[in-house]
């Protein structure tokens, strides 16, 4: 898969709470049409804008095999997907499942909520 998120950084602060988005490329092409990889660099600069307005970050993507991945990372992923949810339904990608990740603190492990679009 290509990456462009930081690892190093997030390896770093492994309690890190946001949202991860996986789906899949309508078309099934390996990294999707030049169309759908528009799509996809116009909806991150959609999600970097609205999610800096709630302090969050829209960290990047992975894409190969038909499939995306899309990383956000902030203290609220209830807030932060309230400004994805529409940007997000409005895409032509498929088969979506969302993973909202929490820190429940006292050093215990991220919890997991999970929706399918």
């Amino acid at each position: 898969m290509f990456n462009l998120f930081k690892k190093k950084e997030l390896e770093q602060q492994p309690n890190l709470t946001g949202i991860k988005i996986e789906g899949k490329f309508a078309s099934g092409q390996e990294h999707g049409t030049l169309e759908e990889r528009d799509e996809l660099f116009e909806l991150e600069g959609k999600l970097e804008v609205a999610l800096q307005a709630i302090g969050a970050d829209h960290d990047g993507h992975e894409m190969g095999e038909g499939n995306i991945l899309l990383f956000s990372y902030g203290p609220d992923p209830e807030k932060m997907w309230e400004v994805m949810e529409s940007l997000i339904r409005q895409s032509s990608y498929t088969n979506l499942v969302v993973d909202k990740q929490f820190d429940p603190g006292n050093g215990q492990k991220i919890a997991v909520k999970q929706i399918r679009l």
